[in-house]
């Protein structure tokens, strides 16, 4: 009966998420229908799910990158100027992760081995090579954040307006306030400037 009913959905042009969904509520039915003695055995178990087709993640085209990073009138010449694009660039040229972008403390930055040491997932550790271009705005940034907050002992890298440790709404704020000047795709996200920095090192011939 339940294998008639998952050809009758397909038929009816459902997707396999969405069966695979309907299947998965069902199931949990005939679990509290077993434990309350209803029936003898879970029909569900027996069922295997729908391969899904894999959702392809949005990608803001290499092109329109190069542009916002090109133009000068994009980026203010102010603290949160270099703070937005150095953020912006970290996430393109190295593609961490939003939660680790917040952590990241000015010690993390070693200048002389050209490195960057990332706490990730699971809090493991590891070290990230840097670009000549990434280190000069590195260096810069800091030496800004230095004369914008005097008095300030935060050993974060990243900081607000008023000195205090990013959040990820006001980070996610500002990779969409950006990427909407080059880019019309949806979503303009963190995560999708990880995508961007994955398929275009494929692109261009990368392992």
């Amino acid at each position: 009966h339940v294998r008639l009913w998952i050809v009758l959905l397909k038929k009816q042009a459902l997707s396999a998420r969405s069966i695979n969904r309907k299947v998965s509520a069902l199931k949990i039915f005939f679990n509290y229908c077993k434990r309350e003695r209803m029936v003898r055995f879970n029909p569900l178990l027996k069922i295997k799910s729908l391969k899904e087709a894999d959702r392809l993640p949005v990608v803001v085209a290499q092109s329109n990158l190069l542009d916002l990073f090109e133009r000068e009138d994009v980026f203010g010449k102010d603290f949160n100027g270099f703070r937005d694009r150095l953020i912006l660039e970290l996430f393109y040229q190295t593609g961490i992760r939003l939660s680790e972008l917040r952590f990241i403390k000015l010690f993390d930055y070693y200048h002389i081995e050209r490195e960057l040491r990332i706490i990730g997932k699971r809090n493991k550790e590891r070290i990230i090579p840097l670009n000549q271009n990434i280190i000069k705005l590195l260096n810069n940034y800091i030496k800004l954040r230095g004369k914008q907050f005097p008095t300030i002992k935060s050993p974060y890298l990243f900081l607000t307006k008023n000195g205090k440790q990013t959040y990820s709404k006001m980070i996610y704020r500002i990779v969409n306030h950006y990427l909407s000047i080059v880019s019309t795709v949806q979503k303009r996200s963190p995560h999708v400037l990880r995508h961007a920095f994955a398929t275009h090192l494929l692109n261009n011939g990368a392992d």
